[in-house]
């Protein structure tokens, strides 16, 4: 069937018995009826009760509280900063209450230098994360002791008010900070923590707004009104501030290949909208509970997707113990977290030249690969949660690859939608990213156009890089071998994983080619970048075709038109004379 013809059939989506409308308030109806009796609560107790009201301030600081934590948030969704914890400087700056704002900074500054300190002085020592935490606790506890002691002993009263510093808050702040520095460099674990000095600032600014607070509190309604500032806020905002930064040249050059002008809000896909209107609406909650690697493996690998070996999967000390006798007969695998991302707490083991295992982590022996092993159990890569540690073959690089990749083993991600391929890129590892396919450590982040599989765009640290940063070869036209395979293995992966909308990873190795590494559940948005193109338009493109079984060659059809066709945008002026992967100007 012509494609042309295809989207020319009715679409059987929008043939529903009810109206959009009805099926909104459906949605909106649990919530609706909570609002309302929360309504009705509040308006009882401003109208019959105003005389209790008065004992609230008792409670006051609760108040200062939930203000505080409408400011904070609007902060995070509307600007798009990061900080270390996402109310934790609202804690913090109650604390400021009984020491003042620039006493209170200087305290806590020096809480948490001293601790981060202790941190970095653990770094090589492999302890394992509670037991790691606790130390941190001890010192944060000695340390606001002694100010608290040093402050009575100089008659500095003040000072004697650490004692109401947050203890855990403190040096859980520290160890996510050192942790976050080891894994992907200073730049955004700094950013991180600079911005959360500023949210304790601005934090402890509204909780000393005492006619505000007051008022708020006097004024059961108004409570009403801060959920519904958070519930309009939580759902109706589609870009962050930050993100016009950083998929603000997007909108110039919307396709990699050609000056072809799109537009911020309907091209670029935001991480709320992701959030909202592809991960939520398409990814069945219970899949995205439970499809770590070993479970992806476990449903696609008897569908026929191809995936590396699993040697085994490590849940208990007991297994990593049984670990050992392993190794002294496989001295080539990977050790990765079956929750983990970004690829942190992947271990290579690349072999035993003599007494110490040759790894992507340095020289090391049984014992430390063991610690590693427990450290992944420990849930340090997965998310604060008891994780899974996985054994699998150590894939090598295909040697098409080779030019592209002189370290390390490249990967191409490609998102994929309701078993179409939208967009994909190749990650390529340098020296800097450590030999990891990882953009945050420094990898290159190349654009790979569907209908052609050559390379047209490419990212390294936000600024445009058509060569390679280490070998200054080319990379600009480039073309990814296996890519129609490529393409076949990343819509069906998807499919069958039960996600309708995610991004799979996939590695070239040099004996079995296309492997799935990784189906990822809710992909990241640098690949637009990679791509100098926006993927909603595509989304939607894709989101608007009509349900049925596609066969995969006719969804493959539909996608290389589409990317032919530049995805409905068009050039604003003719191209110049040059090749499909040519550097936009």
């Amino acid at each position: 069937m012509a494609l042309r013809e295809w989207m020319d059939l009715p679409n059987r989506r929008g043939a529903r018995p009810s109206s959009p409308r009805a099926a909104s308030v459906r949605r909106h109806l649990p919530f609706l009826a909570f609002i309302a009796a929360f309504t009705v609560y509040c308006a009882y107790l401003q109208f019959y009760l105003a005389d209790v009201l008065s004992r609230l301030y008792l409670v006051r600081i609760f108040f200062q509280v939930a203000i505080a934590a409408v400011v904070i948030a609007s902060i995070r969704n509307l600007v798009g900063v990061r900080t270390l914890g996402m109310f934790a400087s609202v804690i913090i700056a109650l604390a400021f209450l009984a020491t003042g704002l620039v006493l209170g900074l200087a305290v806590f500054g020096f809480i948490l230098g001293v601790v981060l300190v202790a941190r970095g002085a653990l770094v090589r020592e492999r302890v394992q994360e509670a037991h790691r935490v606790a130390i941190l606790v001890t010192i944060v506890s000695v340390t606001i002791s002694s100010i608290a002691i040093v402050g009575l002993e100089a008659g500095q009263h003040n000072l004697f008010f650490a004692v109401l510093f947050p203890v855990l808050i403190s040096a859980w702040m520290a160890e996510r900070y050192v942790e976050q520095v080891v894994r992907v460099g200073w730049d955004r674990p700094t950013a991180a923590l600079i911005w959360t000095l500023v949210a304790i600032v601005v934090s402890f600014v509204v909780i000393t707004q005492d006619p505000l607070v007051n008022f708020v509190m006097l004024n059961p309604l108004t409570w009403v009104l801060l959920v519904l500032i958070n519930w309009f806020l939580g759902t109706r905002v589609r870009f962050r501030l930050s993100e016009r930064f950083r998929f603000g040249g997007i909108s110039g050059h919307a396709m990699g290949d050609g000056p072809i002008r799109g537009d911020f809000g309907d091209d670029i896909l935001t991480m709320n909208v992701r959030n909202r209107e592809f991960v939520a609406k398409y990814n069945p909650p219970e899949t995205m509970g439970k499809l770590g690697k070993d479970e992806a493996k476990r449903i696609l690998i008897p569908l026929g997707i191809p995936m590396a070996k699993t040697y085994g999967i490590l849940r208990t000390r007991a297994d990593v113990a049984a670990m050992r006798p392993w190794m002294a007969t496989h001295d080539r695998f990977v050790l990765k977290p079956a929750s983990g991302h970004g690829g942190e707490g992947i271990l290579l083991v690349r072999g035993k030249p003599g007494a110490a295992y040759d790894t992507s982590m340095g020289p090391l022996t049984e014992a430390q690969v063991e610690v590693q092993a427990l450290a992944i159990l420990a849930g340090e890569y997965g998310g604060d949660h008891q994780d899974a540690a996985v054994l699998e073959e150590l894939l090598e690089p295909h040697p098409a690859l080779k030019e592209l990749s002189p370290i390390g083993l490249a990967d191409v991600r490609v998102i994929s939608f309701r078993g179409y391929p939208v967009m994909a890129m190749m990650r390529i590892p340098t020296q800097a990213s450590g030999g990891k396919a990882n953009l945050h450590l420094g990898a290159v982040a190349a654009g790979v156009r569907l209908s052609t599989g050559t390379i047209v765009h490419c990212v390294w640290r936000g600024q445009p890089q058509p060569n390679h940063p280490d070998t200054d070869v080319a990379l600009l036209g480039k073309a990814v071998p296996s890519w129609d395979e490529i393409l076949e293995i990343a819509a069906e992966a998807q499919r069958l994983s039960g996600l309708g909308f995610a991004g799979v990873d996939i590695s070239l190795d040099a004996r079995n080619g296309p492997v799935v590494m990784e189906v990822n559940r809710r992909p990241g948005l640098e690949i637009q970048n990679a791509n100098a193109a926006g993927l909603l338009r595509r989304l939607r493109m894709i989101e608007a075709l009509r349900d049925g079984n596609v066969s995969l060659e006719e969804r493959l059809l539909i996608v290389r038109q589409f990317d032919k066709d530049h995805w409905g945008l068009r050039p604003s002026r003719p191209a110049p004379p040059t090749s499909p992967a040519s550097e936009p100007t």
